[in-house]
Formats: structure tokens, C-alpha cells, sequence
């Protein structure tokens, strides 16, 4: 299968520590995480990577998806990547894509 687009994914942050806890990952606190996720500028700096990118996929006629994206990686943390709280960060995220001039995203749900 051949990908014509760039693509990449972009979690706001991860609970792949409990997740695979002998796995090595650094563990958050799911306060810490709601705490990220209650910050626009949090989620700007996740796609900051990306601007330059985008730019080029554009002038070369691309687009750019983000194939994966959600509050946390491995499942997200229970009472906060299932809150209101998330979709409140999902709207967030969105706009903020689309502002960056990403052509589109798939929001991942797990396994």
C-alpha cells in the first residue's frame, strides 16, 4: 500500500507507563494530564513540529493528516481521557488543525 500523503501521529501525552509498566516509559499523573490538556498552549506546541512540514507537503501539492491523535497514547487515562474534559481538548485539537492547514486527522480510540 502506498501512502500518497505525509503523515504522522500526535498524542498530547501518554499513559503508555501503565500501560506496559516494565516497559520503561516515564509515568504521569492523570492530574498532570488534565492539567496539560486545560492548555491551548500545550496544544499548539504539539503541532509546532509539523508547520514547516505542512508548508512543503503544500507547495508539493500534498497533504498532511495526522493518522493518529487523542488525549494519551495506550489507551488514554481512565476519568480523564473519557471526560468532558476530553472533548473539550478534541475541539481544541481540531481547530487547531485546521489552522495549521492539516488536511486531516483520525482521533484513535485504542486497540
Amino acid at each position: 500500500m502506498t501512502i500518497d500523503a505525509p503523515h504522522r501521529h500526535s498524542y498530547a501525552t501518554s499513559n503508555c507507563a501503565a500501560a506496559f509498566p516494565s516497559a520503561g516509559f516515564k509515568a504521569l499523573a492523570p492530574q498532570d494530564a488534565l492539567a496539560q490538556l486545560l492548555s491551548h498552549a500545550n496544544t499548539q506546541a504539539l503541532l509546532t513540529p509539523y508547520i514547516n512540514t505542512i508548508a512543503l507537503a503544500q507547495q508539493a501539492g500534498k497533504e498532511f493528516m495526522v493518522f493518529e491523535t487523542n488525549t494519551a497514547s495506550c489507551g488514554g487515562f481512565p476519568g480523564v481521557s473519557d471526560a468532558f474534559v476530553a472533548a473539550m481538548w478534541a475541539l481544541d485539537d481540531a481547530l487547531q488543525l485546521a489552522h495549521s492547514n492539516f488536511s486531516g486527522a483520525l482521533v484513535h480510540a485504542g486497540g
